[in-house]
C-alpha cells in the first residue's frame, strides 16, 4: 500500500445487498407505508358504514348498494396499492420492508374483494356487453393493470436507486 492509496475498512463491495437497511430514501416514504395500509382498511369501512343510510334498500341487493360496496373496494385497493408503492420506495428501511410486506398481503386481499364485487356487479342485467364475465378474467385485469401501475412507477424516477 503507497502513500496515495486510502483503504477503507467499513465499505465492502458494491452490490445491491451491501447495506439492505441503509436509509436512501425520504423517511416519510416508509411512515407513508406503514399507515396507508390501516387507512386504506379504516376509510373504506367508515365510508361503507357512514353511506350505507344514503342509498335504497330493498329484500335484495340494490344497485345503490353495489355502487357503494363497489366504490368502497376500489378506495380499498387504490390505497393498498399506495402504500405497497411507498413501502417500494422505502424497501432499503426496516419500515420500508416491513410497508411491503403488510401491504402486499393487503392488496391481495384488496385485489380479489374488488374483482368479486365487479364480477357481481357485472351480473346484473345492466352490465352491457360484460355482463357474465367469469370472476378469473376479472381477477387478471385487476392484476395486469395492477402490475402496469407498478411498472411505470418503477420506471419513474423518485422509485429508481438511480438518483
Amino acid at each position: 500500500m503507497n502513500g496515495r492509496e486510502i483503504r477503507r475498512t467499513d465499505v465492502g463491495p458494491v452490490g445491491d445487498n451491501e447495506r439492505p437497511t441503509e436509509v436512501k430514501s425520504r423517511p416519510w416514504h416508509s411512515i407513508a407505508g406503514i399507515v396507508l395500509p390501516f387507512v386504506g382498511v379504516v376509510l373504506p369501512l367508515c365510508l361503507l358504514i357512514g353511506g350505507y343510510r344514503f342509498v335504497k334498500h330493498d329484500r335484495v341487493v340494490t344497485d345503490e348498494e353495489m355502487t357503494l360496496v363497489l366504490l368502497c373496494s376500489l378506495l380499498f385497493l387504490t390505497l393498498e396499492l399506495a402504500a405497497f408503492v411507498f413501502g417500494l420506495a422505502a424497501r432499503r428501511t426496516v419500515l420500508g420492508k416491513a410497508a411491503v410486506g403488510l401491504s402486499g398481503v393487503l392488496l391481495a386481499l384488496a385485489t380479489f374483494s374488488f374483482a368479486y364485487v365487479l364480477t357481481i356487479r357485472l351480473d346484473r342485467g345492466n352490465a352491457g356487453w360484460l355482463e357474465g364475465t367469469p370472476f378469473w378474467v376479472i381477477v387478471m385485469g385487476v392484476l395486469l393493470v395492477i402490475s402496469l401501475v407498478i411498472f411505470a412507477l418503477f420506471r419513474a424516477k423518485w422509485l429508481s436507486d438511480r438518483r
